[in-house]
């Protein structure tokens, strides 16, 4: 869960300044801004927190794989 709260605020942060940095230079009109951010930041850290989840699995299921490799050998060879 804080790993999702972390990802929305600093997706909305992030949103926020560059939308407000672009309306203030002029570069383009948002219809909705608020939604554009709530979207973007919800969809950030979704995506986020799923990455994260597999970056975390990712050295268990090698060492799952290395255990079958070496059951595998051990069947073959004795």
């Amino acid at each position: 869960m804080s790993r999702g709260f972390l990802f929305l605020g600093a997706s909305l942060l992030n949103s926020a300044c560059f939308m407000g940095l672009s309306l203030l230079l002029g570069l383009r009109r948002y219809d909705n801004p608020l939604l554009e951010v709530a979207t973007q930041a919800t969809v950030n850290a979704a995506a986020g927190v799923l990455l994260f989840y597999v970056i975390e699995f990712m050295p268990v299921a090698r060492e799952q794989w290395n255990a079958v490799l070496e059951r595998r050998r051990k069947r073959r060879y004795h």
